[in-house]
């Protein structure tokens, strides 16, 4: 199992709330968290200033709940992911 993705496990099997990573290989990465997520039977909820919040769980997943106010910044997604 790749470091990164073991590391990605461990920090979600440790209930952290946001998991945050920097990468140029971005679709690799969204292909592996979304692997983690059905696997360990979590929702996979992508944010970004430029298309806001999506839940990019993949088919068979557990899908989240739709956010309970508009998020439209960093900080809007910390407060409705706490």
């Amino acid at each position: 199992m790749n470091e990164t993705v073991k590391r990605i496990q461990d920090a979600i099997q440790a209930r952290d709330t946001l998991v945050f990573i920097e990468t140029i290989e971005e679709n690799e990465a969204l292909r592996s968290i979304q692997a983690i997520g059905k696997a360990m039977n979590q929702s996979v909820i992508l944010w970004n200033t430029v298309e806001s919040f999506q839940d990019i769980t993949p088919n068979g997943g557990i899908m989240a709940m739709a956010p309970m106010n508009p998020i439209d910044s960093l900080s809007g997604m910390l407060s409705e992911i706490s």
